[in-house]
C-alpha cells in the first residue's frame, strides 16, 4: 500500500513487514525517512533529527545550503552542489559543469508496474507504484524516481529515469539506480564474492568512516562480484538481526558501495558502473537506468 500525507509531505510504501518513508523538506528536498519493521504512522518527521537552524538553511541562498545537504538523507544522490557523500546522478552540461541541483517537482500513484523498456524486470498489474518526479530547472533535467511494491512480497523495487527537458544535449556520466541513507550504528558490509565455479562467498566486512564497494567492469556482472549489497547490523544471522539488501537487476558492469560519513551516518548506493559510461542525452529523450530490489 502506497500512502502520501500532503500536510506532513511524507510518502509511506508498506509490505506486509516492512515500510518505506520518505518526506519533502522545505518543499523542494526529497529526504529518505526510514525503512524497516513495519509502522503504522505517517508522523514520520522527528526521524530527521535536525535542528531548527539547519532546518532554516533551505530557505538561504543556494550557496550557503552546503552544511544543510551535506547531513540530510537524500532519496537520490547528486554530484555538485553541496553533498560531497557517494552520489548517484551525474551529468554534465554544454559548457562542461557538472552540478545538479534537484528538487521536488510532483508525484503520482499508480495500479500495476510499468514496464521498463529494453531491460530486465519484475512486473505484475496487482501492485502499486509510485512515481516521484525531481528537476533541475537551470539544467532542464527531469528525473522520475519509482518504487514499486506487490501484494505479500517484502521487497521494494526500484528504478530511476532521466528526460532532458532543455535545449542543449545533456552527458549522463554516472546514473545509478537506488540510493539508501541510514542512521548511525554498528554495520557490517555483506557481498558475495567469489570466482568462476566457486561463487557467492558470503564475505563481512566491518563498515568504519570512509568507503567500500564491490564492482565489476569487465562488462557483465562477474564471479568475482555478485550485485548484491547489504548492510547487516553486527551478529546478524539466519534467526535474527538487521539486514537492508540491494540487489542489482542487471547482467553488465555495476558497482555497489557502502559509505559512513564523518557524522556516522551510512549511505549504499548500486547501479551501473559509472567507470568508461557516457550517454549523450539530446533534448526531448529520457534514458531508462535498471531496477533494484530492496529487501
Amino acid at each position: 500500500m502506497i500512502q502520501f500525507d500532503e500536510e506532513k509531505q511524507i510518502f509511506k510504501i508498506d509490505t506486509p513487514n516492512s515500510s518505506y518513508a520518505m518526506g519533502i523538506v522545505g518543499g523542494e528536498y526529497l529526504a529518505h525517512l526510514y525503512y524497516g519493521r513495519r509502522i503504522e504512522s505517517m508522523d514520520l518527521g522527528y526521524l530527521l533529527d535536525f535542528s531548527e537552524e539547519n532546518l532554516r538553511d533551505v530557505s538561504v541562498g543556494d550557496g550557503e545550503k552546503v552544511s544543510f545537504l551535506d547531513k540530510l538523507p537524500m532519496e537520490y544522490s547528486c554530484h555538485g552542489t553541496g553533498d560531497f557523500r557517494q552520489s548517484c546522478l551525474k551529468v554534465r552540461g554544454r559548457q562542461g559543469n557538472r552540478g545538479v541541483d534537484l528538487r521536488f517537482a510532483g508525484y503520482e500513484i499508480m495500479q500495476g508496474k510499468p514496464e521498463l523498456e529494453g531491460l530486465p524486470a519484475t512486473f505484475g498489474e496487482d501492485g502499486e507504484t509510485l512515481a516521484v518526479f525531481l528537476e533541475d530547472r537551470c539544467l532542464g533535467l527531469r528525473v522520475r524516481l519509482l518504487y514499486s511494491a506487490f501484494p505479500g512480497i517484502d521487497c521494494v523495487m526500484r528504478s530511476v529515469s532521466v528526460e532532458n527537458q532543455g535545449e542543449d544535449a545533456l552527458y549522463l556520466e554516472k546514473v545509478l539506480s537506488a540510493c539508501l541513507d541510514m542512521g548511525e550504528g554498528d554495520y557490517e558490509a555483506l557481498s558475495l564474492t567469489g570466482a568462476w565455479a566457486r561463487e557467492r562467498h558470503i564475505t563481512r566486512q566491518k563498515v568504519d568512516v570512509g568507503v567500500q564497494l564491490i564492482e565489476s567492469a569487465r562488462g557483465i556482472s562477474s564471479h568475482q562480484h555478485h550485485p548484491f549489497y547489504a548492510l547487516v547490523s553486527e551478529h546478524a544471522g539466519q534467526e535474527c538481526g538487521e539486514v537492508h539488501g540491494m540487489h542489482f537487476v542487471y547482467s553488465g558492469s555495476f558497482q555497489g558501495v557502502v559509505e559512513k560519513s564523518q557524522f556516522g551516518g551510512h549511505r549504499m548506493v548500486m547501479g551501473i558502473h559509472p567507470q568508461d559510461f557516457c550517454w549523450r542525452l539530446e533534448p526531448g529523450e529520457s534514458f531508462q537506468a535498471p531496477e533494484v530490489g530492496l529487501v
